[in-house]
């Protein structure tokens, strides 16, 4: 599968966040956790509010004392005053239109295949790699700040 094949299947999900009226982010977790635990990379969930969790996956490096973090966030905001149907995407003139195509799933898809190639390429990286994918980006960062104030819901389990 190609990076634009992610990207439009990211964009098919209406994950509006629920300020918005919107369902929340539980299938975009549904679709990262998926295609990480289809390569074989070490992937988990952080429920940081009911039903909207954070993804995260991991690569082991060379160097368990470093570690370069991806961050990226899952939810999008209302679909409101659109004049293109949100959730069919459509390439044109080279680019991908839909909800959320900019921000920020196709920096979420860009991300999932980089942490994936390096996984199939067989070679460990210098330090580990975490990837996550956090909830509530567009309302109040609690996803991203759940991330660094809960014990237990950081990077590493």
């Amino acid at each position: 599968m190609s990076v634009i094949d992610t990207l439009a299947g990211l964009v098919r999900i209406n994950s509006i966040n629920p300020e918005w009226q919107g369902p929340g982010e539980r299938a975009m977790a549904d679709a990262v956790r998926e295609f990480f635990e289809q390569a074989g990379i070490e992937t988990w969930e952080v429920e940081v509010l009911p039903g909207r969790p954070n993804v995260l996956a991991r690569l082991p490096g060379r160097d368990a004392t470093r570690r370069v973090v991806l961050e990226v966030h899952t939810d999008t905001v209302s679909v409101a005053d659109m004049t293109i149907p949100p959730f069919e995407p459509e390439i044109r003139d080279g680019r991908l239109y839909g909800r959320g195509a900019c921000d920020v799933k196709a920096g979420l898809a860009a991300m999932m295949h980089a942490v994936r190639d390096i996984h199939e390429s067989g070679e460990v990286p210098p330090c580990e790699v975490i990837f996550a994918a956090v909830i509530d980006e567009e309302h109040a960062y609690r996803g991203v700040l759940g991330s660094l104030d809960s014990p237990g819901a950081g990077p590493l389990p």
